[in-house]
């Protein structure tokens, strides 16, 4: 069954709304419409560019508001984890398929050319951020267990490994890595001290004299 059409009335008003800000939602509880009905409207008169702007006008003042309130950015980002800890606990899923997305565009050579800059740069810091822990000499075998055994199977078996390779070496050779990863090489100050010009016999002998 058809809905009750729109009157011109409330087109003028979806028409403001849209142009002054407001979602399609908010615009479908204001007219007492559904959202579908509101989306099907602004596409058939023309106003979803309206819409598109003014959620771009949005995200921008969320931008500027995240940049120059250190507070709304720690509340923000708190609620984002908030949220995502709640999706995963419902749809575990739904993480193992961003990551598949997201290793497809840095694997994809056409993915890579057709992504945005920016957003590829960002999953690339992701990337190395959530692969940190990985040495580079266990990549291979990383990416060979990991379709065998799973991530997190996989995570475990390189951790151990690691831990029976270090085990083995000796301080130097911990040293030495520590050194070839970047450490700091702090050389000791040597103290050394003053040595007298003559000796306590010597300084008695000439007194004497």
């Amino acid at each position: 069954m058809r809905g009750k059409p729109y009157t011109p009335e409330e087109i003028d008003i979806v028409r403001d709304l849209l142009a002054t800000g407001h979602t399609l939602r908010e615009v479908a509880d204001v007219i007492g419409r559904s959202y579908p009905s509101a989306r099907t409207l602004a596409s058939k008169h023309g106003l979803k560019a309206l819409a598109e702007a003014g959620k771009r006008a949005r995200a921008e003042g969320l931008r500027a508001a995240v940049r120059s309130n250190p507070q709304f950015r720690a509340h923000l980002v708190a609620q984002c984890r908030k949220n995502a800890r709640e999706n995963i606990e419902k749809r575990p899923d739904m993480l193992r398929a961003a990551g598949k997305r997201q290793t497809a565009v840095l694997t994809d050579p056409e993915l890579r050319q057709r992504s945005n800059p920016a957003r590829l740069a960002g999953l690339r810091r992701h990337h190395a951020n959530r692969m940190a822990w990985l040495p580079d000499r266990w990549r291979d075998e990383y990416a060979r267990w990991r379709d065998n055994y799973g991530a997190a199977m996989a995570k475990e078996m390189v951790l151990d490994a690691e831990r029976q390779r270090v085990a083995k070496l000796s301080d130097f050779e911990r040293q030495l890595e520590r050194v070839a990863a970047g450490a700091r090489v702090i050389e000791r100050p040597v103290i050394r001290q003053r040595e007298a010009s003559h000796s306590l016999t010597g300084s008695s002998m000439a007194q004497i004299v």
